[in-house]
């Protein structure tokens, strides 16, 4: 969207997208949050958000001229081609900062698989964790999905 609503390049793209992923995450659990949290809201409300978001897309890529267009698309699906050693570290660091958060919330995730109720009567707080997780799940695509956004040209 950046691409073609802002005329962005591709380190402003990285940045709306993080940004927009952000902003989706948080909307979707806010959505989800009605009389407590149940895992079947929060699927239905992310496939609606998913749904809304896509078509919306597709909206500016037909709005948008054929470059402009092709430009975003481009960007959207991303490649692996000509990448090296360097984005191998960045993927790898990612990992290593991100992948102890997971490991500590190990047991609380094990409780929390019996429902909300049960793993709050064992002493693990559902929405704090579940808020730290999802954090952490946006934070760990950035730098595996950077990687593969196309570079700008020159």
């Amino acid at each position: 969207m950046a691409v073609i609503v802002l005329d962005a390049g591709a380190a402003q793209s990285a940045v709306c997208a993080v940004r927009g992923g952000v902003a989706t995450g948080a909307a979707v659990h806010l959505l989800a949050r009605k009389r407590g949290m149940h895992g079947y809201r929060l699927v239905l409300v992310g496939i609606c958000a998913s749904s809304v978001l896509g078509a919306a897309t597709s909206f500016l890529y037909l709005r948008a001229d054929i470059g402009k267009a092709a430009q975003a698309v481009a960007w959207t699906i991303g490649s692996l081609n000509a990448r090296g050693r360097h984005e191998v570290r960045v993927v790898a660091m990612g990992l290593a900062v991100l992948a102890p958060v997971v490991l500590a919330y190990e047991r609380r995730l094990t409780l929390w698989e019996m429902g909300d109720d049960t793993a709050a009567a064992l002493g693990v707080p559902p929405e704090r964790s579940r808020l730290v997780l999802l954090g952490e799940d946006r934070a760990r695509t950035v730098p595996f999905v950077a990687p593969t956004r196309s570079r700008p040209a020159g």
